[in-house]
């Protein structure tokens, strides 16, 4: 229950912080930082 209301109150934040964007770019983005914490990251190459 207590990771669900984190959950939501990071989304209702950013959505208070940045009204100009779709629910679906902030959920998307709060994933993405998710997964860069958990998984080893690698460098990208240009070109």
């Amino acid at each position: 229950m207590t990771s669900q209301l984190e959950y939501w109150a990071t989304i209702g934040k950013a959505a208070e912080e940045n009204p100009d964007l779709p629910f679906s770019f902030i959920k998307e983005t709060l994933l993405a930082r998710e997964e860069m914490k958990e998984k080893p990251k690698e460098e990208y190459t240009f070109g």
